[in-house]
């Protein structure tokens, strides 16, 4: 139904609110006579799941399993020189701490932690005379560095004996 207007009248309420209506019936009239859309098709997604599942089954396994070409080769055990090499070089570091808070305080610390260090394995002593000892367990022995000890040696045997287990 169309409105006809003339120039000079405005459209009422009343039919304004009738083509609404009308235009309502109109479009519920075509929903109900297209066809009802059938049964959707199986989608891929599907198999694109089941596949996605098999693959995070196949990941989860081969992480289990841990074979060796995902993890590497596994390392030897430390030996005991390697062990001492490590102690040695620790209690180096620690030393050039402790030194350091001696050159800035005027005195030797009283704990490792007033120098800055965390680390419970190492055992620190001080003398009265200025002179102090490090040591640290290193598999069945003890390694200990005293103030007056000359490190160069020492640091050289630890870096070798470092070294040689790279080069395995």
């Amino acid at each position: 139904m169309a409105l006809k207007k003339t120039p000079t009248s405005e459209p009422t309420a009343r039919s304004s609110k009738s083509a609404l209506l009308e235009a309502a019936n109109q479009a519920i009239a075509d929903q109900k006579s297209r066809p009802a859309p059938g049964p959707a098709p199986a989608p891929r997604r599907t198999a694109l799941r089941g596949l996605m599942a098999a693959v995070l089954l196949a990941s989860g396994a081969v992480l289990v399993a841990q074979p060796a070409w995902l993890t590497g080769p596994t390392l030897p055990p430390e030996g005991s020189a390697i062990k001492a090499a490590t102690a040695t070089m620790a209690l180096v570091k620690v030393m050039s701490r402790v030194e350091a808070y001696q050159v800035a305080n005027g005195s030797l610390p009283n704990t490792l932690a007033e120098a800055g260090v965390a680390d419970s394995a190492i055992t620190y002593r001080a003398a009265a005379d200025g002179d102090f000892e490090l040591s640290m367990r290193a598999g069945d022995s003890v390694v200990s560095i005293r103030a007056t000890d000359s490190l160069k040696t020492r640091v050289v045997a630890a870096i070798r004996a470092l070294q040689t287990r790279t080069s395995r």
